[in-house]
């Protein structure tokens, strides 16, 4: 160490004895804050919206191996999903799109099935992430509120501890406005907040907290997901019921 850094670091030292800073806490990746939450919670019952392939139980099965009731819309996604998940006794899929409200809709799917939404992808969306965030096709999809699918499928959520992970690019909020009473079971949420929008329509991600936190729900912490340069894109927001 020269002698410039050993000032420096004399300095930094003197500096926080006068004025003590606020511990750190140590970096935790999400994979150990959900087993954290899982345990601490006590949770019964995955919900998990927009699974796509199932990579979200995929990661979760490491430690939980409770029931889970997957949603995933895309007709030959969902193919793909209920094969995998045929292979485990305690998860059941639904090709159902869920929302506010039953009725029809339209899927915007794109080359990378992750950026499918049942809204369309914006400007900044297609020249960010090219020709496999474009609007490949619009097909046809089932809308259910999240209440209604899951007394149709016979899962009840009354008196369990639900973990409710949602990921369907711009539509969390449609999602969870359909929840109806089955709210009250919900202990911990994962919702993709976009702090730069991709979708039309979507709602700005203080919205989407302000909703959360209304709710009953306190963020436990946000990992990056994606990033434009030196700007975060996309967030995973972990929360947990307040108190």
């Amino acid at each position: 160490m020269n002698a410039c850094a050993a000032k420096l670091r004399a300095a930094q030292h003197a500096a926080q004895q006068a004025a003590p800073q606020r511990p750190r806490l140590p970096a935790i990746d999400l994979d150990a804050r959900l087993r954290d939450v899982f345990v601490r919670q006590q949770v019964d019952l995955v919900i998990d919206v927009g699974a796509n392939l199932g990579q979200f139980v995929a990661e979760i099965r490491g430690f939980y191996r409770g029931e889970v009731v997957s949603f995933e819309p895309i007709p030959e996604v969902f193919a793909a999903l209920d094969a995998v998940a045929a292979q485990d006794p305690l998860w059941r899929c639904s090709n159902w799109a869920l929302g506010r409200d039953c009725g029809d809709a339209r899927l915007h799917v794109c080359p990378s099935h992750d950026f499918s939404s049942l809204l369309p992808p914006n400007a900044y969306c297609a020249r960010r992430f090219g020709r496999q965030a474009a609007t490949q096709r619009i097909v046809p999809a089932r809308m259910r509120r999240m209440d209604r699918a899951l007394q149709a499928m016979g899962v009840a959520s009354a008196g369990r501890r639900v973990f409710l992970k949602m990921d369907t690019q711009g539509y969390d909020l449609e999602v969870f406005a359909g929840i109806g009473d089955c709210l009250e079971d919900v202990v911990a949420i994962q919702s993709e907040l976009s702090l730069i929008s991709l979708y039309e329509g979507m709602p700005h991600w203080l919205h989407s907290l302000a909703v959360y936190e209304a709710a009953g729900f306190g963020v436990v912490d946000l990992y990056p997901i994606t990033r434009d340069t030196d700007r975060v894109i996309e967030y995973d927001c972990l929360l947990v019921r307040k108190g």
